[in-house]
């Protein structure tokens, strides 16, 4: 744990995007390619370095940013963000024009650090912020890395970001910028969450697991109203560090396979707002023409190529079974 190796490493992030796109996985992590970006990943970017130098000062003058330094420094990450890398427009944007566009997104970028700044960041007590690690996978072709967005020492309980329940203790916490709230579950279930916990307790000796991971999600804005953040608490036991290395082995032979199967259609991230090949054209498994979330037209059939009606066609059926019947 924690030591210099030769071997390539796998983040938690490469393990999401291989069970949710082996394709583009190969392209992004085995091949180096850099995805195109769009606006979702650039507003959560800018938002991410918002947030972290804003606890950082915390950590280190006992007091947050002020709200124009909060504002300040997520516009600024928001900018060097979307020059960093052309950036591709979903049909909306392209509506819009590249120059709303970006103003659009670097507004929401603002709204959703002054939320977590508002909402979120008062009541967390940080021990550090973007804490990289790497845990030695002997046996395996890879080691696990990965980034801890706030790692925490909760000496006093949260009654606001967890109503009726006290959370006291060591924990990890993590933030995601979403369009709508996933809810508890996404908690619940995320390996990501379980990994880190992983580390944590790794870290202790294997004497302690943390007592909490928390995710803070911040629900961007709409025409309707402002952002906000909603903050979920779970916790991680031993058995669930079994099943994620179990996982993890089965990640390896997947690569060592080279078998990368593509996303489903179905899947909401496999859409030009939230996929840069998508959007772009580069992945051949998706047709990037095809209408998305327009309702189809209703067609309003009159009668039939052959002059019949629907009534002639109930009538012709209705002799048919009478003569059969005969």
């Amino acid at each position: 744990m924690d030591k210099k190796t030769n071997k390539p490493q796998l983040h938690q992030s490469h393990l999401a995007l291989l069970y949710r796109c082996g394709y583009k996985f190969s392209l992004v992590v085995l091949n180096g390619e850099r995805e195109p970006q769009t606006t979702p990943l650039i507003i959560g970017t800018g938002t991410h370095a918002a947030n972290a130098k804003n606890l950082q000062n915390k950590i280190d003058k006992g007091s947050l940013l002020d709200k124009s330094i909060v504002e300040d420094v997520a516009r600024d990450s928001f900018l060097a963000a979307w020059d960093n890398s052309p950036v591709v427009l979903n049909e909306e944007e392209k509506f819009l024009g590249m120059k709303r566009a970006k103003g659009a997104a670097m507004d929401q970028t603002i709204d959703c650090s002054k939320a977590y700044h508002y909402d979120v960041a008062p009541n967390i007590q940080p021990i550090s912020v973007e804490k990289k690690f790497v845990i030695e996978a002997q046996g395996y072709d890879y080691d696990f890395a990965g980034q801890i967005d706030v790692d925490e020492d909760k000496k006093t309980p949260d009654k606001e970001t967890c109503p009726g329940e006290t959370i006291i203790g060591d924990g990890i916490r993590d933030t995601k910028t979403r369009k709508t709230n996933l809810g508890q579950q996404e908690v619940d279930c995320s390996e990501q969450y379980t990994f880190y916990a992983l580390y944590k307790w790794l870290e202790s000796g294997k004497k302690k697991v943390p007592d909490f991971v928390a995710q803070d999600s911040i629900i961007k804005p709409t025409k309707t109203r402002a952002a906000y953040c909603v903050s979920h608490y779970s916790r991680r036991e031993i058995k669930d560090f079994v099943v994620a290395f179990r996982r993890f082995n089965q990640a390896c032979k997947i690569i060592r396979a080279g078998m990368f199967t593509p996303a489903s259609p179905s899947d909401y991230l496999c859409t030009p707002e939230f996929c840069g090949f998508f959007a772009s054209g580069r992945c051949p498994y998706v047709n990037k023409d095809r209408p998305l979330n327009k309702k189809p037209k209703k067609v309003k059939q009159e009668g039939w190529k052959d002059g019949r009606t629907k009534d002639d066609i109930i009538k012709g059926l209705t002799t048919a079974a009478k003569l059969n019947d005969d």
